[in-house]
């Protein structure tokens, strides 16, 4: 089985996983994914801002790279019920920063992260994002969106914070 690892924010209550936008869970993806560049980009900022230098979500907070292993299994589940979930917002920094290709490319190899960029783009959370879905995917791809939510029940979306909507 081995360790899953998580981006947490102690500060804000937040957290992702290493993988939520494809790549690897275990220990040999740290710091190789495309979640590790949206880490950076929560800590650091978006490059193209011309603000002081890190400006990022996630500036100055405590934050930590933990794996399910830190604690027993009980406190694990805990403790990541009472982070919100940021995958959303950890997608919209990096398709803001670096554009879709990449995204995209991840999205063909990647179910889940197929099934979460339909979802801001079918409830309007990221409009930007829809013509580069359907320009890498075709213009069917929210029913292929439908078909793959049955072919993964237990698939859970997750929404862009709610304070974050007017930053879109």
């Amino acid at each position: 089985m081995g360790v899953y690892y998580h981006y947490f924010n102690f500060t804000k209550r937040e957290r992702f996983c290493i993988d939520a936008l494809g790549g690897g869970v275990k220990s040999a993806a740290i710091g190789r994914t495309l979640a590790a560049r949206a880490f950076d980009l929560m800590l650091v900022g978006l490059p193209h801002d011309r603000s002081h230098a890190f400006n990022g979500r996630w500036a100055f907070d405590s934050v930590a790279l933990v794996g399910d292993d830190a604690l027993p299994t009980e406190q694990w589940e805990q403790l990541r019920d009472e982070f919100a979930d940021v995958t959303a917002d950890a997608i919209t920094t990096l398709f803001k920063s670096d554009g879709f290709e990449e995204l995209g490319t991840a999205a063909e190899r990647n179910d889940p992260l197929f099934l979460q960029l339909c979802h801001l783009v079918a409830t309007r959370q990221l409009p930007a994002l829809e013509p580069q879905m359907s320009w890498r995917f075709g213009d069917g791809f929210l029913k292929r969106y439908k078909e793959l939510m049955l072919k993964h029940p237990s698939f859970v979306a997750v929404d862009l914070r709610g304070d974050r909507y007017s930053n879109r």
